[in-house]
């Protein structure tokens, strides 16, 4: 392979790597589960800190849909994607995550926190989250910095 070329298959890993965080956050907000599911690796492990720890896709499955139960709604936005690794079949990054959230009962929940990923290609060039802690920078009620009140 050429310089060039492992420098294209680099951005375009890094941009697959970028994905795999959109699959994420999208299938989450959408509650698209298949979506969600595919971001992850078939063993991969989820230390979500304070809202549970899980291993496994069917685990991480069943953590997922519990989670939605207490949701109306979640909207999340990642950036700051920093690449911190990579050698072509694994990488590691961290990403910062906004949340901002209806919860069941109406109140307003927003969250930040950074997502700390390992990820792995496999063979069809997907890649897939193979472990991810969630470090929770902030979570609480917006509305007393906003005044914000959901509208029945």
């Amino acid at each position: 392979m050429t310089d060039l070329e492992k420098r294209i298959t680099a951005l375009e890993d890094k941009f697959e790597i970028e994905q795999a965080l959109n699959r994420y956050v999208t299938g989450l907000d959408t509650r698209n589960v298949d979506l969600y599911l595919s971001a992850f690796d078939e063993n991969a492990h989820l230390d979500m800190q304070s809202w549970g720890e899980s291993t496994g896709i069917e685990a991480i499955k069943a953590g997922v849909y519990g989670t939605w139960e207490g949701f109306e709604s979640t909207n999340h936005v990642a950036g700051n994607f920093t690449l911190l690794s990579y050698d072509g079949q694994e990488a590691k990054c961290r990403s910062i995550v906004i949340s901002f959230a209806w919860m069941a009962d109406k109140s307003p929940l927003l969250s930040y926190a950074a997502y700390n990923d390992t990820l792995r290609k496999k063979e069809d060039g997907t890649w897939v989250i193979c472990d991810r802690i969630f470090d929770t920078r902030f979570t609480g009620s917006p509305d007393s910095l906003w005044g914000l009140k959901k509208e029945e």
